[in-house]
């Protein structure tokens, strides 16, 4: 398996493939306070090795992480580790701007990923082109539709940050007769020109 990803600064695709040998890539996915041990920011590794004691760049910020302590996470305990490889979910401490959503990797391969959600929404047929318009504009990308005693039901694939606050705009759009439902599906790389938007930002 692999993610194909997009080098930093330009379109030229990597294929970063989910294998111990490959440069190494991951994806913060949540930022959590330790009574013990201060901020810990957990990281699912995708491809190659991470060491404690090395630098990493954050390709979604544009700047250096030093990671220190390394640590898996168990029920009722915590694991002081020096290694850890693809598939492995760790927890980091001490990443000064790292933050859910952000990428890390090795400076020479930057790849920016974002989290995708499928998304089902059932809406009535007056308000399918409505709808349909809308999750277009949030970069979505339709997967089928299934038609139903007047009703469509809409499936999806939104990125994550353009989903947040979906039911509000839901509601108000179809006069509160539509519903849905949304999972996480998987991790993509962000295109070219949002790429360029979230560096801009950044800088």
């Amino acid at each position: 398996k692999s993610i194909e990803g997009t080098k930093l600064g330009s379109d030229e695709k990597v294929q970063m493939k989910f294998a111990d040998n490959e440069p190494f890539s991951g994806l913060a996915f949540k930022v959590a306070n330790d009574p013990f041990v201060g901020s810990l920011t957990f990281v699912r590794i995708y491809s190659g090795t991470l060491k404690s004691g090395t630098s990493v760049y954050n390709s979604s910020k544009e700047k250096s992480e030093r990671v220190g302590r390394m640590l898996l996470m168990h029920a009722n305990s915590r694991e002081d580790i020096k290694e850890a490889t693809a598939g492995d979910i760790v927890a980091l401490a001490g990443l000064k701007y790292t933050i859910t959503g952000h990428t890390l990797c090795e400076e020479d391969k930057p790849v920016l990923l974002e989290p995708i959600m499928k998304v089902e929404v059932e809406t009535p047929d007056d308000y399918m082109g409505d709808v349909m318009g809308d999750l277009n504009a949030r970069r979505g990308r339709i997967l089928g539709m299934e038609g139903k005693d007047g009703s469509q039901l809409i499936m999806a694939e939104v990125p994550l940050k353009e989903i947040l606050g979906y039911a509000t705009n839901l509601r108000s759009m179809t006069k509160g007769r539509a519903s849905y439902s949304m999972e996480f599906d998987s991790y993509k790389e962000v295109p070219k020109h949002v790429q360029d938007n979230i560096l801009a930002a950044n800088k």
